[in-house]
C-alpha cells in the first residue's frame, strides 16, 4: 500500500469516529425528548412566576443590553487566562491578552454593533468539541461526555451580557434568595447547606 493510500485510509477512519461522536451528541437531547425523561413545566407554576415578575417590573424598566465600555472590556482582555484553549476561531486568549491596548476599541465598536443591530455571528456559535473518555468500553460513543469550547471573543461578549442582567435581576429583586449557581456566596455548597438545614428544622 502506498503511503498516499494509507493517509487516505486514516483521514476516512478519523472522519467515521468524528462523525459517529458527532451523530451521537447531537442526537442525546432529542432521545430524551422522545423518552419523555424531562420535567414538563407546570401550568400552574409558571402562571405564579409570570405574576410574580409583573409585579415586579415596570413599563419603564424593560432589560436592554446596555453598550460595551471600552475600558472594562479592555480590564476584560487582560485578565483573560492564557492557559485556556482555543475556539473554532484558533484565537488563543493569549494573543488576544497581549494585543488588548490595540484591540479594545475596534473590539468595542464591533460588540456594540452586535448589540445595535441584534446580530450575533454564527461564527461565534460554533464550538470545538472534544469527547471525553468516562468508563467502560472505549470503543462505544455512548461512554464520552462532550467539552465544548467555544471561541474566547464569544465569551467575551457573553459575559458583558451576564453581567449586566445579573444587575438587573438583583436589582428588581427577581432572583430567589436560594438561587445558586453563578451568584457570589451561593454556591452549590450553600445550597445543600440549605436543605440539610431545612430538612433539620422538620
Amino acid at each position: 500500500m502506498s503511503w498516499p493510500q494509507k493517509i487516505t485510509i486514516q483521514l476516512k477512519v478519523k472522519k467515521c469516529i468524528a462523525d459517529t461522536f458527532n451523530n451521537f451528541f447531537t442526537s442525546c437531547a432529542e432521545k430524551l425528548r422522545e423518552q419523555g425523561s424531562y420535567t414538563p413545566v407546570n401550568k400552574a407554576d409558571f402562571s405564579n412566576l409570570s405574576k410574580f415578575v409583573k409585579n415586579k417590573l415596570h413599563k419603564h424598566e424593560k432589560f436592554s443590553i446596555p453598550p460595551v465600555n471600552m475600558n472594562e472590556l479592555f480590564n476584560e482582555l487582560a485578565k483573560l487566562d492564557i492557559n485556556k484553549a482555543s475556539g473554532m476561531d484558533n484565537i488563543g486568549p493569549k494573543i488576544l491578552r497581549l494585543s488588548a491596548p490595540f484591540i479594545a476599541s475596534p473590539l468595542t465598536y464591533i460588540f456594540n454593533r452586535m448589540i445595535d443591530t441584534g446580530i450575533y455571528p454564527s461564527l461565534l456559535k460554533n464550538a470545538k468539541v472534544t469527547p471525553v473518555f468516562k468508563d467502560g468500553d472505549k470503543l462505544l460513543a455512548t461512554n464520552y461526555r462532550p467539552i465544548s469550547v467555544l471561541p474566547t471573543l464569544s465569551k467575551l461578549i457573553e459575559k458583558h451580557v451576564s453581567n449586566k442582567m445579573y444587575k438587573y435581576l438583583s436589582k428588581l429583586k427577581l432572583l430567589h434568595p436560594t438561587q445558586s449557581g453563578f451568584r457570589p456566596q451561593h454556591s452549590c455548597q450553600t445550597a445543600l447547606i440549605n436543605i440539610i438545614d431545612n430538612g433539620c428544622k422538620k
